[in-house]
């Protein structure tokens, strides 16, 4: 019988050699190989000497807890590597699995030595202070393993119970929503001035630390190599570092020299009154003979019914204590389809505002029985309506008065902001208010109609048979405007494109209601061009039905072509037509900006290799094989390539350009070159073979494109089939712009500057589009998918179709040389220009054609001037 070998599971903490426990240095010792990945081995290559190195790359976890394991068996001592601890998403289960599949025992099978070593939090903690001194958990927000959904249920739970967060896996080149998801998901439950800090390589080459702010994170790079944590409701910032107290403010005078409290006292129940025996003596020794200072607010409840009995306004970070019961869970309540009448405890009640309304809603509302489980919250500062406003009913007091929210949804992918229905009232208009809703839903809803449904229901019917509730609740929404008020509602109406992937437009209209929920203080609706629903005229029929006299119409679209220059504005010029007393603003496309630039450059930071087909063989380089092409590719030798959507309207191709220019100049790679993937020059497989004709030995490839949908598809197999052909060169896709917070921030200025009336001159006055319409209607309907698009996805573009959308003025004529294929390549529009530009000749073009083997646009990049 062979002698059986021995598996090391190492965890050598964060890099840094002095970080390594001693155990660790002498079971790599011990070892005759060590398996692991390749960056983690190149961090501990000093310390070998004598061992095999067999290193894999990413997603062969399994393949190196496999191999070790059979190696082991065979009778070697291997050393499995892990960074941080390795039973801290690192190995140590893994090869658990493996041996507990071949049927291991402890007492039959190889001996297996766990190492523990510095895991991230840890480590990262120490760089940013001390933020993990109360209770905490780790999250990893990768989704390859673990359902989306039960990270999301994880994350929710987390962010109620006031756990200080830290994330692991945020974000790489493929998953960039999930950091997006995760923040909204806690801006439900903290302050959005919640301390935040972000560690990059902790004790690595190239460490960096930023302290932010749960509102402000994602404006900074978040990526594979970064672990994120979120502090608690406790948790402050001095001195630019995270501390989270652990409470000793609560019975200890931290700046005395003497405590009031003896050592013998420290632990009795009197001193302690937030404690469960105390709740279990019935909270006397809290509450009898002094204010109430904690962050415990205890209401009894009159009612006699086992819904009543189940709970209480609850505040802070402790569970709600009810007298002749036990206690249960932070926030929690038995299931029921009852009033629950909650608050928040950011302040941990120093600011009392709101307290003698919660208290009289909970006496008079709380446990009342109702079609679903009704949610109200109250808060009591103005910073905590980010999770009030998306309740059922949020009440908010803010410098001295209430605010009245209405219909929030709160999770799902249509989660959205209540309705701002009054501001401004006093503590009996806001009872008043509540109450009088309550007894409608009550009164109208039908069984287990949630109440966002009931709202969107009854629309202006809202509390109308409640006389007492009529000077409260005035129309300031569609949904609570008297059918005889005048139009005067003031709405934004966002265009999308439209997607033939569904995916895409759900992914815009995500993005819509989270800019809404940013923005409650506006109404929002969304459409699309076209291959969605609503369509531009179906949106406008919804604001108006809504009681808007005026329309602010903002284009979600890059740049502006013939959507923006076209479609749009003759959308709205029916419009008017239909709706002569409805006033309708233009915006104008999101452009060119300085944010889409950073936008850009966070993307190059979370691009991810692409994976080429290996052999068997080449899963294990032994260390002898290492060489000098595995190191790191400088920025001299990478070539960025920006690919657009492409159109036949130079403006918008030009704009392109111009932003690739604004990004080159904010980096040091090599060049950074742009490209298209429909209609315009050069294409993606031109830019790609340009960067390769450049001497690129990496190539990082962005596709500047809004959402998902067909292109996205396109860009990532022409771009995997070109990896596939050079294995000689490194390729990295980025991912598209999604729900960027700095896009969100891009469009709401777009929105700002439209209500404010800064918006430069655009299509809906040119003198020139009316007759371009004629001819654009001969082929164009936005109802039907045949046109010839190129079958683009909801990328919001911003070029033209099939035909040039573009319209110009060329000189002494407007150009229309159109024949029945309409094809108008030169109607270019550009309000600046009134000089005519002649077009190319054959003659003119033959002098610069290129080489008969080589693609005319592999020689000229986009930013190149064309031949005359």
């Amino acid at each position: 019988m062979n002698k059986l070998g021995k598996l090391l599971i190492i965890g050598f903490g964060p890099g840094a050699m002095e970080h390594i426990t001693g155990r660790a240095l002498t079971a790599l010792e011990e070892s005759e190989a060590v398996i692991g990945y390749s960056t983690y081995v190149d961090l501990i290559r000093p310390l070998l000497r004598h061992q095999e190195v067999v290193g894999t790359g990413m997603t062969e976890e399994v393949s190196r807890a496999q191999e070790a394991v059979r190696r082991a068996e065979a009778g070697q001592t291997i050393a499995v590597i892990s960074s941080g601890d390795a039973g801290v998403y690192g190995m140590a289960g893994l090869v658990y699995e493996v041996l507990i599949e071949r049927g291991w025992t402890p007492d039959t099978g190889v001996e297996v030595e766990v190492i523990p070593g510095i895991s991230a939090i840890q480590s990262c903690s120490s760089l940013l202070g001390a933020p993990i001194m109360h209770d905490s958990c780790t999250i990893s927000l990768s989704d390859h393993l673990t359902p989306w959904e039960s990270i999301a249920a994880r994350v929710e739970a987390a962010g109620a119970a006031d756990f200080v967060i830290a994330f692991y896996n945020p974000r790489s080149g493929k998953r960039t929503r999930q950091i997006e998801e995760a923040r909204q998901i806690l801006l439900r439950y903290r302050d959005p001035a919640t301390p935040v800090g972000i560690v990059k390589s902790a004790y690595r080459d190239r460490q960096q630390t930023i302290v932010t702010t749960l509102q402000d994170m994602l404006n900074h790079e978040i990526g594979m190599l970064s672990t994120v944590i979120v502090g608690n409701s406790a948790t402050m910032v001095y001195e630019g570092l995270l501390v989270t107290p652990r409470g000793y403010g609560r019975k200890y005078s931290l700046g005395a020299d003497t405590q009031a409290l003896k050592p013998h006292e420290r632990l009795r129940t009197s001193a302690e009154p937030w404690s469960l025996a105390a709740a279990l003596a019935g909270g006397e020794a809290y509450t009898t003979g002094q204010t109430l200072a904690g962050p415990v607010l205890r209401v009894q409840a009159e009612r006699e019914t086992d819904a009543v009995n189940a709970g209480a306004v609850q505040i802070g970070g402790y569970p709600p204590q009810v007298k002749g019961i036990g206690t249960t869970g932070l926030n929690d309540s038995p299931p029921g389809n009852y009033v629950k009448v909650t608050t928040c405890g950011f302040c941990n009640l120093r600011k009392e505002g709101a307290r003698a309304a919660a208290e009289r809603l909970f006496q008079q509302l709380h446990g009342r029985s109702t079609p679903r489980e009704l949610q109200i919250s109250v808060t009591g500062c103005g910073m905590a309506c980010n999770s009030a406003v998306l309740e059922d009913i949020g009440l908010i007091y803010s410098k001295g008065s209430f605010e009245l929210y209405l219909g929030g949804k709160k999770t799902g992918r249509a989660a959205h902001a209540g309705t701002r229905v009054r501001e401004g009232m006093n503590e009996e208009e806001a009872i008043a208010a509540v109450t009088a809703v309550v007894e409608q839903y009550c009164a109208q809803g039908y069984p287990n109609e949630r109440f966002y449904t009931f709202f969107e229901r009854m629309g202006r019917g809202i509390a109308v048979n409640f006389t007492s509730s009529m000077s409260i609740l005035h129309a300031e929404h569609m949904h609570l405007q008297s059918p005889e008020s005048p139009l005067g509602r003031t709405a934004v109406l966002l265009v999308g494109h439209g997607s033939r992937v569904e995916e895409g437009n759900e992914e815009l209209r995500n993005f819509t209601s989270l800019l809404a929920a940013r923005r409650p203080e506006l109404t929002i609706e969304t459409c699309f061009i076209e291959l969605s629903a609503p369509s531009i005229s179906g949106g406008i029929d919804q604001c108006v039905r809504g009681g808007a006299g005026k329309v602010y119409v903002v284009p979600i679209i890059l740049f502006g072509a013939g959507h923006s220059k076209l479609d749009i504005p003759m959308a709205l010029d029916q419009a008017k037509l239909k709706y002569p007393g409805v006033e309708f603003i233009y915006g104008r496309p999101l452009g060119v900006q300085e944010r889409a630039v950073d936008i850009l450059m966070d993307r190059i930071a979370g691009a991810m290799p692409l994976l080429r087909p290996i052999s068997a063989s080449s899963l294990l380089v032994t260390a002898a094989g290492l060489s000098e092409e595995e190191v790191k590719v400088p920025d001299e030798d990478t070539i960025v390539l920006v690919m657009g959507r492409g159109g036949s309207d130079p403006d918008a191709n030009s704009d392109l350009c111009k932003l690739t220019r604004m990004l080159w100049e904010r980096t040091s790679y090599k060049s950074v070159e742009a490209c298209f993937i429909a209609m315009a020059k050069p294409s993606l497989n031109a830019g790609l073979e340009r960067c390769l004709a450049l001497g690129a030995r990496k190539i990082i490839v962005l596709p500047y494109l809004l959402f998902t949908g067909v292109l996205m598809k396109q860009f990532g197999e022409t771009v995997n089939d070109f990896a596939e052909a050079h294995p000689e060169i490194e390729v990295e896709a980025g991912s598209y712009l999604g729900s960027h917070p700095l896009l969100s921030d891009m469009l709401l200025d777009r929105i700002d500057e439209t209500i404010a009336g800064r918006t430069a001159a655009n299509c809906d006055n040119c003198k020139y589009r009316d007759e371009a319409s004629v001819h654009h209607y001969h082929h164009h309907h936005h109802g039907e998918e045949g046109h010839n698009h190129g079958s683009h996805g909801g990328e919001g573009h911003g070029c033209g179709h099939g035909h040039d959308c573009g319209h110009g003025h060329h000189g002494r004529h407007h150009g229309y040389d159109h024949t029945h294929d309409h094809t108008h390549d030169h109607h270019v529009h550009n309000h600046d220009t009134t000089v005519g530009i002649p077009s190319t000749t054959a003659v003119e073009a033959a002098d610069t054609l290129p080489p008969s083997d080589v693609p005319r646009d592999v020689l000229h990049p986009a930013t190149a001037p064309k031949a005359r």
